[in-house]
């Protein structure tokens, strides 16, 4: 051992020397780190899983570029959670429900204390994806109940706002049926005309047969071009009525508010941890830490006192 080493003998005399101080910082240490406990919980988490049910909006009479929007409307679920989550109406919908501003200890009457609330809310929340194609949203609060309140709420209003976005876009898709059934009855107007017009031209060659014996072969050509109308008028009556009914079904789905929602597969639930023991092994970590820093200082400033007197 070199001669500015403290023996093990030499530090334990020290301890015995320097307990009372020893066991007064332990105690200080053990005291300081339960009261940042208690007074600062941990963090708490709630989580809830749930997924968008499918909206079919496409069809044959819809555009490309139209059919191509429904299809991203309804799969896309992935953005439009994101969007809906951290929407303005959805954020602002839960400060208010759960008075955050108070929750955050926020003052109202600072500056940006709206955005400051946001910033601390959102970054409180996060939206994943599971294995399975499902959203997952989690919510972290210092207060597990309000965590899963607030995860819970979310789902609600996403679902709120959903069905206002599915609404919209059955309305967009109602406008365009309202485009194709004014199209197909003038459509059907203008055929109906032309109809008639070959009937009376047909009624008016059968006189010219029985008066001036005129060739038969005008009058099959004008049989043929009677039959191709009448189908042409036929089939675009028969789309008209389908469209109808397709408006109709679109409209009672409106009316009747039976639209899609989203499917909860995880209720969000208050996060159960032992604080008491918790708080207790912590504050008993640190006191222990403590008590190995103060036994490291001892040693490293009694070594440098025989240092120096050397």
């Amino acid at each position: 051992m070199a001669e500015n080493d403290v023996s093990s003998e030499q530090m334990i005399l020290l301890i015995r020397q320097r307990a009372k101080s020893i066991i007064l910082i332990c105690i200080l240490a053990f005291s300081v780190s339960m009261f940042i406990l208690v007074n600062y919980p941990s963090d708490y988490k709630s989580e809830v899983v749930f997924y968008f049910t499918n909206v079919d909006n496409t069809n044959s009479k819809l555009t490309d570029d139209e059919n191509k929007e429904a299809t991203s409307f309804a799969s896309g679920t992935d953005s439009r959670v994101v969007k809906l989550n951290y929407s303005s109406e959805l954020i602002g919908h839960l400060i208010k429900k759960f008075n955050l501003y108070q929750h955050y200890k926020i003052d109202t009457a600072g500056e940006y204390h709206y955005e400051k609330t946001y910033a601390m809310l959102s970054d409180n929340i996060t939206v994943n994806k599971t294995a399975y194609n499902a959203i997952k949203i989690t919510v972290h609060d210092r207060d597990s109940h309000i965590a899963a309140e607030i995860a819970n709420e979310i789902v609600n209003k996403i679902d709120e706002l959903n069905k206002k976005l599915i609404i919209a876009d059955k309305k967009k898709t109602i406008t365009t049926y309202e485009t194709l059934i004014n199209d197909l009855k003038k459509e059907a107007t203008l055929q109906t005309d032309s109809l008639k017009n070959l009937i009376e031209k047909y009624i008016g060659m059968i006189r010219d047969i029985k008066e001036n014996h005129l060739n038969a072969g005008a009058i099959a050509n004008m049989q043929f071009l009677l039959s191709q109308l009448s189908y042409q008028t036929q089939s675009a009556t028969n789309e008209l009525l389908k469209d109808k009914k397709l408006y109709g079904f679109s409209l009672k789905s409106i009316e009747t508010n039976n639209l899609p929602t989203v499917v909860i597969t995880r209720y969000p639930f208050p996060e159960t941890k032992d604080n008491f023991l918790q708080t207790i092994l912590i504050s008993s970590i640190t006191t222990i830490l403590f008590f190995l820093a103060t036994i490291l200082a001892i040693y490293l400033i009694e070594t440098n006192k025989l240092y120096f007197r050397k």
